[in-house]
């Protein structure tokens, strides 16, 4: 049966049942507000983020906790994102602007992209005609930027 995640300000993330709306139970937790929440489309993984730093990956074949992924001492997320052009790569937006590249599977984070000065709300992918391929953000600090995932991060 088709399940749905969902997340609360407490921080808590429940497994339902799509079709009976039946609540399986807790199978994560946040130290504050559960913010996003991304399934795989190729992978019986899901993630959840939170104002607590963290993002959570769950193995959905057990609905269980796999591993948790702390980056950074304080801020939060906002936003996460499966990468279209990279089935193995989530990618998180946090409240201090930055872009993160995560490795779900082992929870490494790949690389940071930096550029925003306040919270990332949302993320797209974009395929050009040329075959280029973008990651568009945008912030509260106004701002819609265009990153380029295929290029290395500079020191």
């Amino acid at each position: 049966m088709p399940v749905v995640l969902s997340g609360d300000e407490d921080g808590r993330v429940f497994a339902s049942q799509y079709m009976t709306g039946e609540i399986n139970g807790v199978i994560g937790t946040h130290q504050d507000s559960c913010e996003s929440i991304a399934i795989s489309r190729t992978q019986p993984i899901a993630c959840s983020a939170g104002i607590d730093s963290k993002i959570n990956v769950y193995d959905m074949t057990n609905f269980t906790l796999r591993l948790t992924v702390k980056i950074g001492d304080f801020g939060g997320f906002t936003k996460l994102f499966w990468s279209t052009f990279d089935s193995n790569c989530l990618i998180a937006a946090s409240t201090l602007g930055d872009i993160s590249f995560v490795d779900p599977r082992n929870g490494a984070v790949v690389k940071t992209m930096k550029g925003h000065v306040a919270s990332v709300n949302d993320i797209k992918e974009v395929s050009l005609q040329d075959g280029t391929k973008l990651l568009v953000t945008a912030g509260d600090d106004n701002q819609c930027l265009a990153f380029d995932p295929s290029k290395p991060v500079p020191n």
